[in-house]
């Protein structure tokens, strides 16, 4: 009987300790991390307010900026490559909730003789807050590993 005496003034101490330790970590769930490619420690979201978002650009197949309110801009480096994102130029998304997070998908959207249709289903990455220089250095980035779009050479059809 002394023992579980004991026992519930321990639980009551420890039962607390762990309900905050999981409050807290729930806190910072929308916050985390660092970024590797960046060599420095910067906050990450998990989630981005759709409400907020004005815009978004597609960089490459792997990397997409938001353009948000209050002039601020969120890059998301998806975890994979997502094959045609860049060509079709659009994507689209279905929500939950009024998020979007790195735990969504999103939809590659193109256009087949005025017919929308849509392609392959990739997973979001996190977001991070960059600045204008930033996303240039994105763009210089990308259009150095891609040739420049040229017109296509001219063709005879000997039939």
């Amino acid at each position: 009987m002394k023992n579980l005496s004991r026992l519930g003034r321990v639980l009551r101490f420890i039962i607390p300790c762990c309900l905050l330790a999981v409050v807290a970590v729930a806190d910072d769930d929308n916050k985390t991390g660092s970024d590797a490619n960046a060599g420095e420690d910067v906050l990450l979201e998990k989630c981005a307010q759709t409400n907020q978002i004005r815009h978004t650009s597609i960089v490459d197949d792997q990397t997409i900026l938001f353009y948000m309110n209050q002039q601020k801009i969120f890059v998301n480096q998806l975890p994979h490559r997502c094959g045609g994102l860049r060509i079709a130029g659009a994507f689209s998304y279905r929500l939950t909730n009024s998020r979007l997070c790195d735990i969504d998908t999103i939809k590659v959207v193109r256009t087949f003789g005025g017919r929308l249709d849509t392609g392959p289903s990739c997973g979001l990455g996190k977001f991070r807050l960059v600045t204008e220089e930033e996303v240039a250095q994105l763009r210089n980035k990308d259009d150095e590993k891609s040739p420049q779009d040229s017109e296509p050479a001219e063709t005879t059809d000997q039939g």
